[in-house]
């Protein structure tokens, strides 16, 4: 049988005594048959007793006849047989008793066995409806999760965010590794890093230049190129420099979307990244412009 927890369960323990009931029913019931054979048994005992005797009998008399055949010869002499051996009535009585016995175990028996079927078969179902009922209250909890989980992703990735308006723009060991990964799974082997300033303080924009440099050098088969400064675009304004730009040719789009979806997961909003069109195929590259405001 199923057995779904240790917890207490009234009704499943209700069933279960009904189980044992029929149980020891069945069990009373074969004892009294094993007795009701017994107890036949008796008078079978009895008849080879009685077979045993007669045996030992007849052979005493054969030689008592054999003796006196040879003192007074009158021809061969046969012993008598005997036709009819009755059986004593208390033999009869344990014959009676036992014969009565074994019907009433055996119809015992087979109405116990029945009910204790039918108690099995209670049992089963009540399992099975409660394994339903469990199997409904799981996939309701995995529903909830995965809502939960779609909750959650999406305040962390709000919080990245407001991180990045918040404080200078650096990447994590942890955005590291994402772009690094998204490099590492270029199609093409090239790469270049740059970052633009239209005129005054250029730190921010190359630290987090660096940062990006720092993730991919020596560490991926990519072939790239970076800048230890910031070109000045002098007489721009800030609107005329994204603050993330991303530079492709024909042949490059796949990787384009790679680094785009790189970006985007190391907290970057889409709505910072301009993508361009470059006339060379082979070329990608990616800008640090100024920190929106």
């Amino acid at each position: 049988m199923l057995s779904l927890s240790p917890v207490s369960d009234p009704i499943r323990d209700a069933l279960n005594v009904q189980v044992r009931h029929f149980s020891i029913l069945g069990g009373w019931a074969t004892l009294v048959v094993a007795i009701g054979v017994a107890l036949e048994g008796v008078e079978l005992v009895h008849d080879i007793i009685a077979w045993w005797k007669r045996k030992r009998r007849d052979k005493r008399e054969r030689s008592d006849l054999s003796e006196v055949a040879y003192i007074f010869p009158t021809g061969e002499i046969r012993a008598g047989t005997e036709l009819h051996f009755d059986h004593p009535r208390w033999v009869k009585r344990f014959s009676r008793i036992g014969l009565i016995m074994v019907v009433v175990g055996v119809v015992a028996e087979w109405r116990c066995g029945a009910k204790l079927e039918d108690a099995h078969n209670a049992v089963h179902e009540y399992d099975i409806a409660l394994l339903g009922d469990a199997a409904k209250s799981a996939k309701g909890a995995h529903d909830l999760g995965i809502d939960l989980l779609g909750k959650y992703t999406a305040a962390e990735q709000e919080i990245i965010e407001l991180k990045a308006a918040k404080l200078p723009r650096r990447l994590s060991s942890d955005q590291k590794d994402i772009f690094r990964r998204a490099v590492t799974s270029f199609k093409g082997r090239t790469f270049d890093i740059s970052c633009a300033t239209p005129g005054g303080d250029a730190k921010e924009p190359l630290d987090f230049e660096l940062d990006f440099v720092d993730a991919i050098n020596r560490k991926t088969p990519v072939q790239f190129q970076y800048l230890t400064s910031c070109n000045t675009m002098v007489g721009g304004g800030v609107f005329f420099i994204p603050p993330i730009q991303v530079e492709a040719g024909a042949d490059r789009t796949g990787d384009e979307e790679l680094l785009t979806k790189a970006l985007a997961a190391i907290g970057i909003s889409k709505k910072q990244i301009t993508k361009k069109l470059n006339e060379n195929k082979e070329l990608l590259s990616l800008t640090i412009g100024p920190k929106p405001l």
